[in-house]
């Protein structure tokens, strides 16, 4: 699953995910972290919800991950 970052989200998050598919065939699933703030310390919390919620994304949809 490849996953783009907002360029407000700090880099050092997409250290915490990993595998990339290729998606040239597939629509595009939209997850939003909702945090206090974009810095890495308040985002960090919301990876092992971002981590259950990727494999469900489905595309056309947005689904937010909050604390």
């Amino acid at each position: 699953m490849k996953i783009l970052l907002d360029e407000c989200v700090d880099w050092r998050l997409s250290r915490e995910l990993s595998s990339q598919q290729n998606l040239s065939r597939l629509a595009i699933a939209v997850v939003v972290l909702r945090a206090r703030t974009n810095r890495l310390a308040d985002l960090r919390p919301l990876v092992p919800n971002l981590l259950l919620v990727l494999p469900r994304a489905k595309p056309g949809t947005a689904t937010v991950v909050e604390p």
